[in-house]
């Protein structure tokens, strides 16, 4: 199994939770800059990062590394639009704070996001049928672990530090006014698709 990560420290860590494994071999490079290895894998995978990639270069090369039997297998977590007392305090929190993500693609309805990666992937025209499946599961978190989960997105970490400080502090109090946890769902999609030769 090759696995490509950009972060160095990500990278570093996959490593080392790997090393019992020898059949595993972490490179720390952007897949753009991957030499491709042409027709050599089985099985291309990504979790919650392919839309990172120009869709121009992702597909062609997915496919291209893919042996003539080959599948992608893509995976994300997208978040079940919720019209709760807490969603909806946690929202104006976003607005006043940190408006440009109030519409964020967090925001979207799930089965939007899907209709859309499917015509993505339909539409780069190297991929048969696409099977979707779905999981929905969900985590509870205190405050202090809420905050840290946002510290992991990219659209809140490219917030300034000021604007970023006040939305926290926000969502921190809206969290121990609603008793001091959250219940957040998720709905993991799969989209897998046979490669078209």
């Amino acid at each position: 199994m090759l696995c490509l990560e950009l972060g160095e420290d990500l990278a570093a860590l996959a490593a080392e939770n790997c090393r019992s494994y020898p059949g595993v071999e972490i490179q720390n490079i952007a897949f753009e800059d991957w030499l491709l290895q042409s027709r050599g894998f089985d099985l291309v995978i990504s979790a919650q990062a392919f839309h990172w990639i120009p869709s121009e270069i992702v597909y062609a090369k997915a496919a291209a590394s893919l042996k003539d039997t080959g599948s992608i297998a893509l995976f994300w977590n997208h978040y079940p639009k919720l019209n709760t007392a807490f969603r909806r305090a946690l929202n104006e929190v976003y607005k006043s704070k940190a408006s440009r993500l109030a519409g964020s693609v967090k925001t979207m309805p799930p089965e939007e996001l899907v209709k859309r990666t499917v015509e993505a992937i339909n539409e780069s025209g190297f991929f048969g049928e696409v099977v979707v499946k779905r999981y929905p599961w969900s985590e509870q978190y205190t405050a202090d672990q809420y905050i840290k989960l946002l510290n992991t997105y990219s659209d809140d970490l490219n917030l300034a530090e000021d604007t970023r400080h006040n939305l926290f502090a926000g969502v921190r109090e809206v969290i121990e006014r609603f008793g001091g946890e959250v219940n957040r769902p998720y709905l993991a999609v799969l989209y897998f698709a046979k490669i078209k030769r």
